[in-house]
């Protein structure tokens, strides 16, 4: 099925239902109604990302894929409620899956990212700025782990 070199960075089946479990406790956390667009997690997330498998440089793939991640559910909302805590936490496991990470417990990058994120949410459906922005931002943030 898949021909490509980069065929372990994808988002699993296990990696989703992660996802949608980690959202499903944040909500409940706070008494709130869990729901989910399943057709989006499922099918469209794992193609957007699957779509910078050609790039040869590691570093600039994953930020891409991370990329779709975080900017995907925020924008798309494909959950009821906690779409940036929870883009924001399957980018960083996607991110440590694959040798980076982010600083998240530091209080500037929470503010930083949930602005981000907050103004990704508001632009217009095919605005090319809701990537670009999210990935220039991950690109001056990620940290190796190696």
């Amino acid at each position: 099925m898949y021909n490509n070199l980069f065929l372990s960075e994808i988002l699993s089946s296990e990696d989703i239902e992660g996802i949608i479990e980690f959202n499903k406790s944040e909500v409940e956390r706070y008494g709130d109604l869990f729901e989910v667009e399943e057709s989006y997690i499922y099918s469209i997330l794992p193609k957007w990302i699957d779509s910078h498998n050609h790039i040869q440089d590691k570093r600039t793939r994953i930020i891409k894929k991370a990329a779709e991640i975080m900017a995907g559910i925020s924008y798309y909302q494909p959950f009821f409620d906690a779409n940036k805590r929870t883009a924001l936490t399957a980018t960083v496991l996607f991110l440590e899956k694959y040798g980076f990470t982010l600083p998240m417990y530091s209080l500037q990058f929470q503010k930083e990212s949930y602005a981000l994120l907050n103004k990704t949410i508001l632009k217009p459906t095919n605005d090319p700025s809701i990537l670009e922005e999210v990935e220039h931002y991950l690109e001056n943030t990620i940290i190796s782990l190696d």
